[in-house]
């Protein structure tokens, strides 16, 4: 990975800033996210989308999967992100 991401100063005030836990994960999925089109996997991501298992995202950000899971969905409930599920 190369590059650099913005933050905007008004994540002081946000619920994400207030947990270490969210704010890990928050900024690991912006780090993760495609800044361009780009096909992974036979998948077409257009910028912002990443994929990623609840498994080795946990393995990269040294959580448990349950985890993971919970706070990618609190995120998702606090409108930072949005998730499509396949298996």
């Amino acid at each position: 990975m190369n590059g650099w991401v913005k933050l905007h100063r008004k994540l002081l005030d946000s619920d994400v800033f207030q947990n270490d836990g969210l704010l890990k994960v928050w900024i690991w999925c912006l780090i993760r996210a495609a800044r361009k089109p780009k096909t992974v996997r036979g998948v077409e991501l257009q910028p912002g989308q990443f994929i990623t298992g609840r498994t080795s995202a946990a393995e990269q950000l040294g959580c448990s999967p349950s985890r993971f899971y919970r706070t990618i969905f609190r995120l998702k409930g606090l409108g930072c992100v949005s998730v499509k599920s396949n298996s």
